[in-house]
């Protein structure tokens, strides 16, 4: 699907906003119209992410989500609402994006997030949004992007505290450099989240995934971004390729087009 067409009235209105943007035009809108993009997780990070993608113009986002819409899930999950409790997050989420941006292919797969699973559609994908609420699957979606050389925008969130980062395999460090070491371990089910907390983090995702399919540097390449809402802090942790991690290493192979 073709998008942000210069002779096209109506796209060009729907994007004006952005495309007046310094460094960004017609051009930059087109680019963004052909991207593709593979959303792990359609729940607080994803909800977000996925709006804004599709009110940016993405020419295709697939999303993928084995959940279905919960009670406890409504104070941050935005693409949902109390009329859909019980229903699949995957075609909830397809649905009323759909309708937010009709020029968008937006695509719901109801399936769990496995090896083999990624395997196949990593590769369809221009970048890889990680809006995943565990590490194990994380790491897995990890390892999967950097075999591809695909690009991960990669977000997690606990309590009123978030962080946020990009895998660009090959050019920098992958989710195992950043948390080596660290206790990732689940504290207490359910896990207690402040509903603006994944609303500030699935925005970040969401404005570096624009920035990277128009072409730009990651921002957050080598670096964690820490945010605390309690104090209303940011800060970063410069983060280094480990030359001997078992996922991204110099042992590893990683594709020629890495980044790209």
């Amino acid at each position: 699907m073709e998008s942000g067409k210069p002779d096209d009235k109506d796209r060009l209105e729907r994007y004006a906003r952005q495309i007046i943007l310094p460094g960004f035009g017609p051009e930059s809108q087109e680019r963004l119209g052909r991207s593709r993009v593979l959303l792990l997780g359609a729940g607080g990070l994803g909800s977000v992410c996925a709006q804004y993608l599709v009110r940016a113009g993405v020419g295709r986002l697939a999303l993928i989500d084995n959940g279905r819409v919960d009670l406890p899930d409504l104070n941050r999950q935005l693409l949902y609402t109390t009329g859909d409790l019980g229903e699949l997050k995957a075609n909830v989420a397809a649905t009323l994006l759909r309708e937010i941006n009709p020029e968008v292919d937006v695509v719901g797969i109801d399936a769990r997030i496995t090896q083999d699973r990624l395997r196949d559609m990593i590769p369809e994908a221009d970048i890889v949004i990680d809006a995943l609420d565990n590490f194990p699957t994380r790491m897995v979606a990890n390892e999967a992007c950097c075999r591809a050389g695909k690009v991960l925008v990669h977000g997690g969130i606990l309590g009123t505290r978030g962080m946020a980062s990009v895998v660009v395999p090959g050019k920098g460090p992958c989710l195992q450099c950043m948390y080596e070491g660290q206790d990732l371990s689940t504290r207490g089910t359910p896990l207690p989240i402040l509903g603006p907390t994944p609303g500030i983090i699935g925005s970040i995702q969401a404005m570096e995934a624009i920035h990277i399919l128009q072409g730009a540097e990651p921002a957050l390449l080598g670096r964690l971004i820490l945010f605390n809402g309690k104090s209303m802090n940011f800060s970063y942790r410069v983060v280094k390729r480990k030359t001997d991690c078992s996922v991204c290493g110099e042992s590893r192979s990683i594709p020629a087009n890495a980044g790209g």
